[in-house]
């Protein structure tokens, strides 16, 4: 079961009920108060709220959240979110990570979520 925080962070609960948040590994959305940021969350909160992900963690951040790739059935969350333009590749998080910089750019370059309203961010 997942609750959605914002577009870049939410909470699980395990098979023993044990909460965790989770930051999307690689990617940064705009926060709430910020241009598209409740835009981002409501589209995070439309595809996985509710349901059942798969989490592989590959780290943890200052702020004790795990920093993980979230699955949901077929689809990488993660990737979806750089790809339909409701989040920015986090590059200085995840600068190997080709996919998340690929779907950046091309979300970019065909104006799509933020970048229709020329949202951007520089890490």
């Amino acid at each position: 079961m997942v609750k959605v925080l914002d577009g870049d962070t939410i909470i699980i609960l395990d098979k023993d009920k044990k909460q965790h948040r989770i930051r999307f590994y690689g990617v940064d959305a705009p926060e709430k108060a910020q241009a598209f940021g409740q835009k981002s969350k409501k589209a995070v909160s439309n595809l996985i709220a509710g349901k059942e992900v798969m989490v592989i963690v590959v780290g943890q951040d200052k702020y004790e959240r795990l920093i993980g790739k979230v699955h949901l059935e077929s689809v990488y969350v993660n990737a979806w979110l750089v790809g339909e333009g409701l989040a920015w590749h986090y590059k200085r998080y995840a600068p190997e990570d080709q996919l998340l910089a690929d779907l950046h750019e091309q979300a970019k370059s065909e104006k799509k979520g933020l970048w229709s309203f020329g949202v951007e961010n520089n890490f």
